[in-house]
């Protein structure tokens, strides 16, 4: 019996060393990043990056599109500079992806406002018709009014950002379409 508990402790222990080491690659990349090491924002970082691996995403570093659009400016590696940099991007794009998902919604909006009105335009017609003709049995034809109910809005676009790299020349970055375009 106790032969049983010392070899599970054997593989636990064994399992527990290998995700030790395992976590050791994310902590060296985020103290590479500029994070301090038992801080929260260290452990926040260690997290989404082991996170981001163990579901199948990209893992995090200069080498995603923000990382290399932030070393293009000249933010050094290493610094929390570059990881802020990183961060106001990253949450740019987020944005960016949150206005496409409402513009698509807001053009579905005026498609169905368009049919709509066309129809409401048909209605008024096909009464101006059948008054011309003599044809409205039993009183007046009451179409035409304006019915459309929907009311669409386009949605705000994200706004460019302003970054000051290490040079001190500031450097404006923007969506154009669903590209980053940083000058």
């Amino acid at each position: 019996m106790k032969l049983g508990y010392c070899l599970l402790f054997a593989i636990s222990g064994c399992q527990l060393a290998y995700a030790q080491a395992d976590l050791q690659h994310y902590q060296l990349q985020c103290e590479s990043i500029g994070f301090k090491p038992k801080t929260e924002k260290y452990g926040a970082c260690v997290l989404e990056l082991y996170s981001r691996t163990s579901t199948g995403g990209v893992s995090s570093g200069p080498s995603d599109q923000e990382g290399s659009q932030c070393l293009q400016m000249g933010f050094k590696q290493g610094t929390g500079e570059l990881s802020s940099c990183q961060l106001q991007l990253k949450q740019m794009a987020i944005q960016q992806q949150q206005f496409s998902a409402q513009q698509q919604i807001y053009e579905t909006q005026m498609q169905a406002l368009q049919k709509q009105r066309d129809y409401d335009q048909a209605e008024a017609l096909f009464g101006i018709a059948n008054q011309a003709l003599g044809v409205a049995g039993g009183g007046r034809y009451g179409g035409g009014g304006q019915s459309s109910t929907i009311r669409a809005r386009p949605p705000t676009p994200v706004a460019p950002l302003r970054i000051v790299p290490p040079s001190g020349n500031a450097v404006t970055c923007g969506y154009q379409g669903p590209t980053l375009v940083c000058r």
